[in-house]
């Protein structure tokens, strides 16, 4: 499946680094990767040069936080990318495209490097998965993950964003965490640790995957005074562990202080969190982003949640949901702006995979159950795909979509006649921003 995924990605880099096709870097992808260019070609934090060099105005991604401006997108992703960039750096310093960091060899490494990570997640998600279930369970996870959900898109279509690098790093956290918890690894602890660092890095929020390794069998067998045994006998290695952590965090903190001359500093200004009205039912199941509805695939992981009871980490994953959805859900933008389905769960599914494994593990385990599976999971597969074309294309709308315009659309791929774009477009439902961050009660009605 790995090499299958990998060969069908070379293909979609030679598409979308095609000239005129779209511009990958716009927006938030411009800002997670605008770092590079900025240190290494242009040596301006200021970026001044982007519109210049991009295309991109730098008010894409500059935006005043109090008294400044400043990228307010965090450098994980960045961080993650570098290796890809540098090589590219070299094929266009050795040929003939611009060096400038947004010409061709550019395009195509940072979309490499999007599939190597998706590559590498889900080949450490199946080795943590393995050790609870069946080659056949597993390799059937992976394939509705790697092809059945929105975490397909990010990876083929929009590698330059930030999901796809923080799907690597929950599995990585998940691998190393398990490996530490169940075979007593410390080393595998230190690499936990930088893992959560580039974690905090990419997305601060998303640090709550954390508690799954650390409350790793609380509940389940392991008292406190035994799990505060387990961390004590970590002795000096919580202190590499915490100097582990933060090196990530180091050029965040240094970029910060190179414009505001402070290492903290909140990078979105008055945006915030509705922490009294938290969106979960819309988060999930809503047309215009709703998780379930544009994945319907991760609803097995819901199936399967049950058949985890007896696994050492049930209630630290329950944990984690708990205050994961609570936090994505609470932020004033629920639906996270432009994208394709909720993206801001993406990373999530890796958690996910535990519930559809034992789903797709119990499905398996009898022959009526085995062949239902078999004829209804190619058609969500191939939903999913379709999906992905529709919005590539634009038949989906990047933040309008309703029950109705999803109706209107449905089945049609590139290009849509004249009449269901129009019939589309009569159900859209376009949100006010700045109204939605100021009133509760219009955020709750989109």
């Amino acid at each position: 499946m790995a090499i299958g995924l990998a060969l069908f990605q070379l293909g979609r880099v030679e598409d979308l680094a095609r000239p005129g096709r779209f511009n990958l870097l716009v927006w938030d992808a411009a800002g997670y990767y605008g770092y590079l260019p900025a240190v290494f070609i242009h040596h301006d934090l200021g970026f001044g040069w982007s519109e210049k060099e991009s295309g991109v105005p730098a008010d894409h991604f500059v935006k005043q936080a109090g008294q400044y401006r400043l990228n307010r997108y965090p450098v994980g992703p960045a961080l993650l990318q570098l290796p890809f960039f540098l090589g590219a750096h070299g094929v266009a310093l050795a040929g003939d495209e611009p060096a400038n960091g947004y010409s061709r060899p550019y395009r195509q490494g940072i979309l490499l490097g999007a599939a190597f990570y998706a590559m590498a997640g889900l080949f450490l998600l199946g080795l943590t998965l393995r050790r609870w279930f069946s080659g056949a369970s597993v390799l059937l996870t992976l394939l509705c993950l790697g092809l059945g959900t929105n975490l397909t898109y990010y990876s083929l279509y929009e590698g330059m964003m930030s999901h796809v690098y923080s799907f690597f790093l929950f599995c990585l956290v998940l691998w190393s965490g398990v490996r530490w918890r169940e075979d007593g690894s410390q080393g595998a602890f230190l690499l936990m640790a930088l893992a959560g660092g580039f974690v905090a890095a990419t997305r601060i929020s998303n640090v709550v995957i954390l508690l799954v390794p650390l409350l790793w069998g609380l509940g389940q067998g392991l008292t406190l005074r035994q799990w505060w045994t387990d961390i004590r006998a970590l002795q000096w290695r919580i202190g590499a562990g915490a100097v582990l952590f933060l090196l990530p965090l180091l050029p965040q903190m240094a970029y910060l202080h190179h414009v505001t001359g402070q290492v903290v500093f909140p990078t979105y200004g008055e945006e915030g969190f509705f922490w009294s009205d938290p969106l979960v039912g819309k988060v999930l199941f809503s047309f215009r982003k709703g998780w379930m509805v544009w994945s319907p695939l991760i609803a097995l992981g819901l199936l399967g949640w049950y058949r985890l009871r007896h696994l050492r980490g049930f209630w630290a994953m329950n944990l984690f949901w708990v205050l994961n959805l609570y936090i994505v859900s609470s932020w004033w933008c629920w639906w996270y702006g432009g994208g394709f389905g909720m993206r801001a769960l993406i990373e999530s599914s890796a958690v996910m995979a535990f519930g559809m494994a034992a789903f797709l593990e119990w499905m398996g385990r009898h022959s009526v159950r085995s062949h239902v599976l078999a004829v209804v999971l190619p058609w969500f597969l191939a939903l999913n795909m379709l999906q992905n074309h529709q919005y590539s294309r634009g038949i989906i709308h990047w933040e309008a979509m309703s029950r109705e315009a999803w109706l209107a659309v449905f089945g049609h791929v590139n290009p849509a006649p004249r009449w269901v774009m129009d019939r589309r477009d009569a159900h859209l439902a376009y949100p006010d921003y700045g109204k939605a961050q100021k009133d509760k009660a219009y955020r709750r009605s989109l």
